[in-house]
């Protein structure tokens, strides 16, 4: 005959009891947990601007359709 496998425990439902305790200063949490890239107590200011600052290299072009299908046609 199989073995009755032992019962399954029950997680906690309390998540403060799974969580470590806490041993470093406020500050460093912050940015720890948040932006490596941002110190705390940082002005919301300062990070808008560098977040401005960042240039993705995008240009405003139109392409004529009308170009393209004539090209096309050239290549066929």
């Amino acid at each position: 005959l199989p073995t009755a496998s032992p019962p399954l425990q029950l997680l906690s439902s309390d998540r403060r009891v799974d969580r470590p305790e806490v041993t470093s200063p406020p500050q460093k949490r912050l940015s720890i947990v948040h932006c490596p890239g941002y110190e705390a107590g940082e002005k919301v200011e300062i990070r808008r601007r560098r977040a401005e600052d960042i240039v993705y290299g995008i240009r405003d072009t139109w392409i004529d359709l009308r170009d393209v299908a004539e090209e096309e046609a050239l290549t066929t």
